[in-house]
């Protein structure tokens, strides 16, 4: 789910009711992400009931084995990823590493999109300048072209009109073809 503010959201959830799962939730005041983020590294916490940093939310009162990794893009942290079960001692060292393995793999796969993003805008671009030029450039022929003619037809009517009196409506005529051409 790709929200306005160009973020995603994925979420699987199983034994939760679909309206606490698909609830945003500000998590700028959460200790344990706050943590991860200064450690910049996972979290396991073996039973939520034990440990005074895991913040039970509405709809999170079975939830008793808790991971959070966060997701380290090549510049900064992009977000958190955060595993957890009904089960006390439900994941292991080795499961926490592994979701920390995992959240690497996907900040890596957002950046990636991000640059494919990045790239396809930048050929856009590229490809409407070369376009304006193109442009340019055939403006400049037909300007070329044409001006080389007109220059030829704007000498003749100068020698035409060289002998004609100043009064003359043939001479007015002159004078209107001379001022549009130079236009």
């Amino acid at each position: 789910d790709l929200h306005d503010d160009r973020y995603l959201v994925m979420e699987a959830a199983r034994g939760f009711d679909l309206d606490i799962v698909n609830k945003e939730y500000v998590v700028t005041d959460n200790v344990l992400f706050e943590e991860m983020r200064r450690q910049k590294s996972h979290i396991l916490i073996k039973d939520t009931q034990r440990d005074d940093r895991y913040q039970f939310w509405l709809g999170a009162d079975n939830v008793r084995s808790w991971i959070g990794a966060p997701l380290l893009g090549p510049q900064k942290q992009t977000d958190e990823l955060t595993v957890d079960q009904g089960q006390e001692d439900g994941f292991s060292d080795t499961d926490a590493d592994l979701v920390q393995a995992f959240a690497h793999q996907v900040a890596q796969t957002i950046h990636n999109a991000q640059l494919f993003t990045e790239l396809r805008e930048a050929q856009t671009r590229l490809i409407q300048r070369e376009r304006l030029a193109a442009l340019g450039q055939m403006a400049a022929t037909v300007a070329h072209d044409l001006r080389n003619p007109l220059m030829a037809i704007r000498m003749g009517v100068e020698y035409i009109s060289r002998g004609l009196p100043e009064d003359e409506a043939l001479q007015r005529g002159a004078s209107l073809m001379q001022a549009n051409m130079d236009r």
